[in-house]
């Protein structure tokens, strides 16, 4: 290998390493962090934070992996590199096999993956719908089509969103049903929960707490036609009385929201 490949190979291995890590560890410390919509940082329900605890792990040790792995890249490169010309007949020194070193990297990745399969597994059944809900659950019906988002709440005869922002109670239990009505889509709002699949005559049901207030980003994550990138808008959590404003705006009748949020400063956090 001459001095000249020796080197291009080093700074295109230092740019696949390098580039990845920024794009990993950078974000989440930027101050203005929460700009990014979907960034799985900063959740506003327990839901999302169990999420977003795996997603930190699994990110922090695949950095860690691409750390030893390029570190010993570069040292085998740069200890090891032949740095003459070489001819059709030269041979690198034939080495055997190291039974404990290849035992050795070959268990780590195993045990890698299957803590990392623990903790999932373990997150999935936390973040599974519990059974008995709440009495002040609020339930909303959320329907795909192409392309866009309409909303009803089974509790509140007379709203129904058929385009448009999605309102939510803050400090609630949230049960939301999700279908489609033409095609598969995907409905994800990441500071809240994973993502949910709509599919036609079928319906996806999720429990979640709304524990903050905030404006959350909301997208059809999956690809389903020309007008995909449209299926976006806001999931808005806010106190109960802002609620009941826009309920009794959207056609909800004052005794049925006072039934269903008036109690709010006494809801209970559940499980999840």
């Amino acid at each position: 290998m001459t001095r000249k490949n020796r080197t291009l190979r080093l700074i295109v291995m230092a740019i696949v390493i390098v580039v990845p890590i920024l794009l990993l560890v950078v974000p989440p410390l930027l101050p203005t962090r929460t700009q990014f919509a979907l960034w799985p940082i900063n959740p506003a329900s327990p839901t999302a934070s169990r999420l977003d605890r795996v997603w930190t792990i699994v990110t922090y040790v695949a950095v860690a992996v691409v750390l030893l792995v390029g570190g010993l890249m570069f040292y085998a490169i740069l200890t090891f590199g032949h740095s003459g010309p070489l001819s059709d007949d030269d041979e690198p020194p034939q080495i055997h096999g190291n039974s404990r070193l290849e035992i050795t990297w070959t268990s780590i990745p195993i045990v890698i993956v299957a803590v990392l399969l623990a903790i999932a597994v373990a997150t999935l059944q936390l973040n599974a719908p519990p059974r008995v809900l709440a009495s002040n659950t609020v339930q909303v019906d959320i329907r795909g089509y192409q392309w866009g988002w309409a909303y009803t709440f089974p509790q509140l005869p007379g709203l129904s969103i058929p385009v448009g922002d999605l309102h939510l109670p803050v400090d609630r239990t949230i049960e939301w049903r999700v279908t489609s009505s033409d095609v598969v889509h995907d409905w994800w709002v990441p500071a809240l929960d994973g993502h949910m699949d709509a599919y036609p005559t079928h319906i996806e049901r999720d429990v979640i707490y709304t524990s903050r207030a905030g404006t959350f980003y909301a997208q059809c994550s999956k690809f389903c036609g020309l007008y995909h990138w449209k299926m976006h808008n806001n999931v808005i959590v806010e106190p109960a009385a802002a609620f009941t404003t826009w309920a009794l705006a959207n056609g909800a009748k004052r005794a049925d929201i006072d039934k269903l949020v008036g109690g709010a400063t006494g809801a209970t956090m559940p499980r999840r």
